[in-house]
């Protein structure tokens, strides 16, 4: 016979352990969302996290702002660079855009800026 006590502990652990079971999604996971999303003829680039703000400093001002948003909020930074020539926009670090995926979805894409066209000498 079951006590009380022991059906009260069950109750409490119960949730907690089923908790324990589902851990966040691992960066392959991450990526297979971003491949899907974009295509798979790309290549990807992390998961970022917090440490990864300066991989932002590839979008416009106001872009960057929404970025470290998602960004402080737990998105996953990516940076993606397209295999065609043809779409390439290439920003300061290579990529063509920066994708943010938070909870197995897609949160924020981004286009890279092109890096400024070097000073003319004088």
């Amino acid at each position: 016979m079951i006590t009380k006590f022991r059906l009260a502990s069950v109750l409490v652990l119960l949730p907690l352990l089923s908790a324990c079971g589902t851990s966040s999604m691992g960066s392959e996971a991450m990526r297979g969302v971003v491949l899907q999303y974009l295509g798979s003829d790309v290549g990807t680039v992390g998961p970022f996290y917090k440490g990864g703000k300066k991989e932002l400093d590839v979008l416009a001002v106001a872009e960057r702002s929404r970025a470290e948003s998602l960004i402080d909020g737990g998105a996953a930074l990516f940076l993606v660079y397209s295999s065609t020539l043809a779409t390439r926009t290439r920003g300061a670090t290579g990529a063509d855009r920066i994708i943010l995926v938070q909870h197995g979805k897609i949160v924020g894409d981004f286009a890279a800026q092109p890096p400024p066209a070097p000073a003319a000498a004088q």
